[in-house]
């Protein structure tokens, strides 16, 4: 087998071996949405809530082939048509997605206390199902989180319980625009070097052979 042979067989099993990477984390709707293909379901919340009259035991959503079933544990959710959360502070929100395959996630997450108003003395933490993990502290309401997998579909998303209740709003879920991971483009500019310094060996080869041949 050939030098050239080899390093391709070496660069072909890094790169198919290479491991899949966590979620990018986007903190703004103007970075986040560009990387996301058109057609995503937008949700406001402000409707299949009861006003935060009662906590409801979980919540289905569904838009553009995406759909989605929003729970909060023992305590159920509390939904004002604003946004969506939990009725207890002690109970986790988990979003479990279902319908078309998500692998763009992005919306406004806060903390308030029992009567709405925000909280920043608690930090957020998301879950991903693809092992993502971003931790923060809103200082808003308008706080923004985005993810886009470079990885297998997302199939839930986590918000662990803290001392204030979790506010959502505004998620956009969808399909992320597909974009070569670095260490793909590393490893395909290593094929085409490599190829390049072949081919250059080879013209040079074939250069010292035509003054020979002339001279026969």
């Amino acid at each position: 087998m050939s030098r050239f042979a080899v390093s391709l067989a070496t660069v072909f099993a890094t790169l198919f071996s290479a491991p899949v990477s966590a979620a990018m984390i986007f903190t703004s709707s103007a970075t986040f949405l560009p990387n996301v293909e058109p057609g995503a379901f937008l949700n406001p919340f402000s409707s299949g809530g009861n006003g935060g009259a009662a906590a409801i035991p979980s919540l289905d959503f569904s838009g553009s082939g995406f759909s989605y079933t929003v729970t909060a544990d023992a305590s159920g959710l509390f939904a004002d048509n604003a946004t969506v959360g939990n009725w207890a502070a002690a109970d986790p929100v988990v979003f479990t997605f279902t319908g078309n395959p998500v692998t763009a996630i992005g919306g406004n997450f806060f903390l308030s206390d029992i009567n709405g108003a925000l909280q920043t003395d608690a930090q957020i933490t998301i879950q991903l199902s693809d092992g993502t993990i971003e931790t923060f502290t809103a200082t808003s309401t308008n706080e923004y989180r985005g993810f886009i997998s470079t990885g297998p579909a997302i199939t839930s998303m986590t918000l662990p319980a803290v001392t204030r209740f979790h506010n959502v709003d505004n998620l956009t879920v969808g399909t992320a625009v597909a974009v070569p991971e670095p260490t793909t483009i590393c490893l395909l500019s290593s094929v085409c070097a490599i190829a390049l310094v072949v081919r250059r060996r080879r013209l040079r080869q074939v250069d010292k052979l035509i003054p020979s041949a002339l001279t026969c």
